[in-house]
C-alpha cells in the first residue's frame, strides 16, 4: 500500500529539500530544491564548470578531541564530464585502504548505458559484484534496465530483474514493467506493472499492479490521481487501494498542497476513515521563506484526535549568506509540552564559485552541540563555451537542482521551446509548446544547461543545472 510522506531530506548532509510525491513505482517522490535567480538585466558570464574530484569523510574522536579520517571517494570523468568512476577508500591503521568502485559507460548521446560495481579483494584484484545495463530509444528515453549479479563460483553473470518502459509521442512514460529472472526455466517472469496517464506533460494518474501467477492475470494494488493549478503545480493527490473483495478502488490517503508564488507553503495529509466514511486529518507541513525565496523553516505536525488539534512533531530551520548559499540547518523535536528540543545541526562553507567545501554535522548532548561528522569536498574547475543569460527584468526558477528526473521551470518569460544542452553546446533534449517541465531522468549524471527561446528562436535565458 502506497503512503504519502512529506519529509525534509538532506542529501549527504547537504542542502535541504522537500519531498513531493510524483512518479515511478511506489515511491513517487521528487525533491523540490528551489533555487530562484533574479537579476536586474541581461547577465552574460563565462561559465566555470566545477566537477567534484573527491570527498573525504571524518568522524569526531572524543579521546583525542579531533577529527579522524573515515572514508574517501575519488571520482573520474570522461571528456564530456560524465562520471565514469567512483572509488571509495576506508581509513585504517593510519592509511587509506581500497574498498570498492563503480564504473559507468555512456553512449554517444551521453546516456549512461552501463554501471559496474566491484570490490577490492585481499588478493589485490577487482572482484565483480553486480552490474546494470540500459538501452534507449532515438529520443533518449530509457527503454530497458537490466540488473545482474556476479556468480563467483562459475564466473558468470546471473540475471536478476529487468524494467521495460514505453512512451507516448511527447516522451511521457506510459508504462514500466518489472520482471524477475527464473533460472530454472530461463525465462522472464512478470512481477509488477506501473501505468501512467497524462494531460499534456502533467501526470494525472498512476497505477501499480502485481502479477498473479496462479491465474496469469494482473492484480490491482494502488492508484494515485493528481490535480494541478494553472501554473502546473501539483495541488492535490489522492491515493486509492484496491479492495479485492469489493472489486473496487477504496479511498486511502489524500494530500493538498498550497503555494505562495513559486513557494510551497503548506501541505495537508488526510486519511480515509471507513468507520465514519470520511476524511480525517493526519499530518500537516508548514514552510516559510525569506525575501529571496530561500526556505527558512519547515514545521511538521500530526493531528491529535483526542484534543482535536494539531500537535508539533519536528522543526527544521535554515540560514543563508548574502549569495543565497545555505549556511546552516537545525533539526528540533517537540517535547510534547511547550518546548522545541535541539537534535541535529549542520553547517556548510563554500568557495567563491559557490561550490560547497565542507559540511559539519553535530548532535545535541548535555546542552551542547557535539561534533559528529565532517565532510570536505574537492573540485576541478574548467571554463566552457556556454554563457548563462537572463533577459532584463525577468526571473527564472529551475528546480530541483540537482535533479534526478524532471526539471521544472517557473518563469515570467513567454518561451516556446526549452532545450537541454551538454557542456559542448550540443542539443540533447528539445521540449516544445512552452512545457513547464522537462524529463531528464535518462541523462547521465553531470552538468547541463537549459535554454529557453521564444517563437522566433530568440534565446531568453540559459541556466546551468546538475543531473544526479
Amino acid at each position: 500500500m502506497k503512503k504519502f510522506t512529506l519529509v525534509l531530506l538532506t542529501l549527504s548532509f547537504g542542502l535541504s529539500s522537500l519531498a513531493q510525491v510524483v512518479r515511478r513505482e511506489s515511491a513517487y517522490k521528487k525533491i523540490l530544491a528551489k533555487i530562484e535567480k533574479k537579476e536586474p538585466g541581461l547577465q552574460n558570464k563565462t561559465t566555470a564548470v566545477c566537477i567534484k574530484d573527491s570527498d573525504i569523510y571524518s568522524n569526531w574522536k572524543l579521546a583525542t578531541n579531533s577529527w579522524s579520517n573515515s572514508t574517501k571517494f575519488i571520482y573520474g570523468y570522461d571528456g564530456n564530464l560524465n562520471k565514469t568512476s567512483s572509488t571509495y577508500y576506508n581509513y585504517f591503521n593510519s592509511g587509506w585502504t581500497t574498498g570498492g568502485r563503480t564504473l559507468s559507460g555512456y553512449d554517444a548521446n551521453n546516456n549512461r548505458i552501463s554501471e559496474l560495481v566491484q570490490s577490492w579483494t585481499s588478493g589485490n584484484i577487482w572482484q565483480d559484484n553486480n552490474r546494470q545495463t540500459y538501452t534507449f530509444d532515438a529520443n533518449n528515453n530509457q527503454l530497458t534496465q537490466l540488473y545482474e549479479s556476479w556468480n563467483s563460483f562459475n564466473n558468470s553473470w546471473l540475471k536478476g530483474s529487468k524494467y521495460t518502459s514505453t512512451y507516448d509521442s511527447q516522451n511521457n512514460e506510459l508504462s514500466s514493467l518489472r520482471q524477475t529472472w527464473n533460472s530454472s526455466t530461463s525465462t522472464w517472469i512478470d512481477a509488477y506493472k506501473y501505468t501512467y496517464t497524462y494531460s499534456g506533460t502533467n501526470m494525472t494518474s498512476d497505477m501499480e499492479q502485481q502479477w498473479n501467477t496462479a491465474n496469469n492475470s494482473w492484480l490491482n494494488l494502488s492508484k494515485t490521481t493528481y490535480t494541478y493549478d494553472i501554473f502546473n503545480n501539483i495541488i492535490g493527490m489522492t491515493n486509492y487501494s484496491w479492495d479485492a473483495n469489493l472489486n473496487s478502488w477504496e479511498n486511502d490517503q489524500k494530500m493538498t498542497l498550497n503555494y505562495s508564488g513559486n513557494n510551497l507553503v503548506s501541505a495537508y495529509i488526510m486519511q480515509w476513515d471507513n468507520s465514519v466514511s470520511n476524511w480525517i486529518n493526519a499530518s500537516k507541513y508548514t514552510m516559510t521563506y525569506d525575501v529571496n525565496n530561500n526556505q527558512t523553516s519547515q514545521t511538521d505536525q500530526d493531528w491529535n484526535t483526542t484534543l482535536n488539534a494539531w500537535e508539533n512533531v519536528y522543526k527544521f530551520s535554515f540560514t543563508y549568506d548574502s549569495q543565497n548559499n545555505q549556511l546552516s540547518q537545525m533539526d528540533q523535536e517537540w517535547d510534547g509540552t511547550n518546548n522545541w528540543i535541539n537534535k541535529y545541526y549542520y553547517t556548510f562553507t563554500y568557495d567563491v564559485s559557490h561550490n560547497q567545501l565542507t559540511m559539519i554535522f553535530q548532535q545535541w548532548q548535555n546542552n551542547n552541540w557535539l561534533n559528529s561528522q565532517h565532510t570536505s569536498y574537492y573540485y576541478n574547475c574548467t571554463t566552457v563555451g556556454i554563457t548563462e543569460t537572463l533577459t532584463k527584468n525577468s526571473s527564472i526558477l529551475i528546480y530541483p537542482n540537482p535533479t534526478p528526473s524532471d526539471l521544472y521551470i517557473k518563469t515570467d518569460l513567454e518561451f516556446a521551446t526549452a532545450r537541454i544542452l551538454n557542456i559542448s553546446g550540443q542539443e540533447i533534449i528539445l521540449s516544445r509548446e512552452g512545457n513547464n517541465s522537462v524529463d531528464v531522468s535518462d541523462l547521465a549524471s553531470g552538468i547541463y544547461f537549459i535554454q529557453l527561446s521564444d517563437k522566433k528562436g530568440k534565446v531568453l535565458a540559459t541556466q546551468k543545472f546538475i543531473k544526479d
